[in-house]
Formats: C-alpha cells, structure tokens, sequence
C-alpha cells in the first residue's frame, strides 16, 4: 500500500508541480528570513533586529564572529513564527491542490487559498497542538542526564518525538480541508483512521524523514565545521536544512492526503 501510494504521489506531482509549489512559498519566506537575522548587524536591518540583540544578548552578538553564533537559535524563533502564519495557510493550501489533482478538477485551483484562510484558526489549533506536545516531550528528553552528554542522540531523539506527534496528528488537517468539519470531530476522525492505517501512515511520515539525519550531523559537528571552514558554514547549514525540510514537508503532506482519499474513493 505504502509503495503504491508513493508512486501515485510522485506521479501527481510530475503531473500538477503546482501542487509543491506552497511548500516553496515556504521555503522562500524562510529562506529571506534566514538572509535577515544573517544580516542583523547591518543596516537597515539592523534598525529593527539590532535593538533586540542588544537587549537579549548584548552588544558583543552584534559583530563578527560571534553573531553568527545567535544565527540558529534567532532562526529557531522565526521559523516558529513563519511555521505558524506561512505554513499552517500553505499546508491547507497544498492539500486542496492534492485534492483537485486526484479528481482531476482544475477549476479550483484559487479557491484553495480562500479555503485556507477560513479554516486557519481550525488549522492553527491544529498545529499549536502538535507543536505544544513536540515541545512537552523534548524538553522532558532535554532532562535527561544521559542526553545531555550526548548532543547527536538527544536532537536525534527529539527529532524521533517530533515526527512521532505529526504522525498522531497528520490527518485532521487533511480532514478539516477535506470534509470541511469542526476541529473536535476532525481530531476524533483522525485517530479512527489512524488506528486502521498506522503502519502505513507510519512510514510515510518517517522514511521521509531520515532525509533530515544529515542535517542533525552537520549541525552536531557544527563547531567542528566551524574551526575546519568558518563561522559562516552556519548559514550554509541551515540553509541547506531548509531546503531538505521543504521536501520532508511536501511528502509527508502530499503522501498521507493520497492515502486518505484513496481510503475515502473504496468505501
């Protein structure tokens, strides 16, 4: 089943490349976000990041080498904030364009953004959701004596529980979308299917996500790039982490709404 509807993905991809597009529109907002926060020092982004670096972080983060250093973490905040508004309206956005592929209606295609801005509050609850819990279980990891001798098996770890959450949580997106229902039948409706489809829904959510494992090295050896290359190599890692995060994002979102309207097409 689960090789099938990779298949069918990919296929609907090379027929309808629109379909990933809201996952490079996300991409893109990163991507400039990341050029900001790089840029922080100097003017004129540094007349609105400037002052709180200086109040958070003190004067020395202003300059070179050592703003480099508060890149990831400012980087972390934005990615938040960009997930959260950006991300959350592209996700619905993406799995309306799934949905118009696989029946072959082309005529909706500027409805789905419409569609998204309506159901954002729904889908943002949804996502608060999975973010609160990734954050709950990470930082009961982070307590963890043994993780923290170890920096590659904790982000591993916390990674593991990240994509665990999504995979509990990877269907009522597509349902609230879909079906157009409220969030608590949504959430109901995700764990029924859920429990028919877990090896499936299982896999596509993680085999995707060993892409990202690279990422988690680099960013483990990070201070060692640093010493070899220079301080610069962050921005490189992270860029590179964004772009493997577009392509995890776009197959663990096109990949489950196939599966589903699969389900949804036999019964």
């Amino acid at each position: 089943m689960v090789v099938k509807v990779w298949k069918q993905t990919f296929n609907m991809v090379k027929e309808n490349p629109k379909i990933v597009v809201p996952f490079f529109i996300v991409g893109v907002v990163n991507s400039i976000a990341l050029y900001l926060i790089w840029m922080a020092p100097q003017r004129p982004v540094s007349y609105v990041l400037a002052p709180i670096i200086r109040a958070f972080w003190g004067e020395p983060f202003l300059h070179y080498p050592l703003n480099l250093s508060l890149v990831p973490k400012l980087f972390y905040f934005a990615n938040i904030l960009i997930d959260a508004i950006i991300g959350v309206l592209m996700t619905g956005v993406a799995i309306g364009l799934v949905k118009d592929a696989y029946v072959g209606d082309e005529s909706q295609k500027f409805l789905n953004l419409r569609v998204s801005i309506k159901k954002y509050f729904l889908l943002l609850a949804v996502w608060l959701m999975m973010f609160g819990f990734s954050l709950l279980f990470t930082k009961l990891t982070g307590s963890m004596a043994l993780l923290n001798s170890k920096p590659l098996l904790a982000a591993v770890l916390n990674y593991v529980i990240v994509i665990l959450v999504q995979l509990f949580f990877l269907y009522p997106m597509v349902m609230i979308i879909i079906d157009k229902i409220g969030l608590f039948k949504a959430l109901v409706n995700n764990f029924v299917f859920l429990s028919k489809h877990l090896v499936s829904s299982f896999l596509l959510v993680s085999v995707p996500a060993l892409l990202y494992l690279p990422i988690l090295v680099l960013q483990d050896k990070l201070q060692t790039l640093v010493r070899w290359f220079s301080p610069d190599i962050i921005i490189f890692v992270l860029g590179a982490g964004i772009f493997v995060i577009l392509l995890i994002n776009a197959l663990i979102t096109v990949a489950p709404v196939v599966l589903y309207l699969n389900n949804r097409k036999d019964n």
